[in-house]
């Protein structure tokens, strides 16, 4: 029986809206203390409408190796979506973020979107033989 494929599941990172979410305050302390009341309230709304936005558009997603043969294909889905082979690079790899270009978008693995054993996965084994990614 063929040894099953290790799934790497990637959740949403509270540490990235926190980190978000200090960008913004700063920015719009920044505008209450030096702009006009106009630019602070619109400088506050676009902000939290931007973090709403992207924060809504956070889903989990999942990526595992595929061995056919000698070669070694790369899979990625949402969950509840079939399995899309891809071609994924490492943008960086670092002790706190990871960032993996799949297709068009970058995706990032904050140290709270997944486990820790995952994450030495990816880094270890996984990593090792993905291509470096074109700037």
């Amino acid at each position: 029986m063929p040894k099953p494929l290790p799934t790497l599941s990637i959740a949403p990172s509270r540490l990235a809206l926190t980190a978000h979410l200090g960008v913004w305050a700063s920015v719009s302390g920044l505008a209450v203390s030096l702009g006009s009341a106009w630019l602070a309230g619109s400088v506050m709304v676009s902000g939290g409408l931007l973090m709403g936005r992207w924060w809504c558009g956070q889903r989990r997603w999942e990526l595992r190796e595929s061995v056919e043969g000698r070669h070694a294909t790369w899979q990625w889905r949402r969950p509840g979506e079939s399995w899309q082979v891809v071609h994924p690079a490492p943008v960086r790899v670092g002790a706190w973020l990871i960032g993996l270009r799949i297709g068009h978008r970058t995706l990032w693995l904050w140290p709270d979107s997944a486990s820790a054993t995952s994450r030495r996965l990816l880094r270890v084994r996984l990593l090792a033989s993905m291509p470096q990614a074109r700037r």
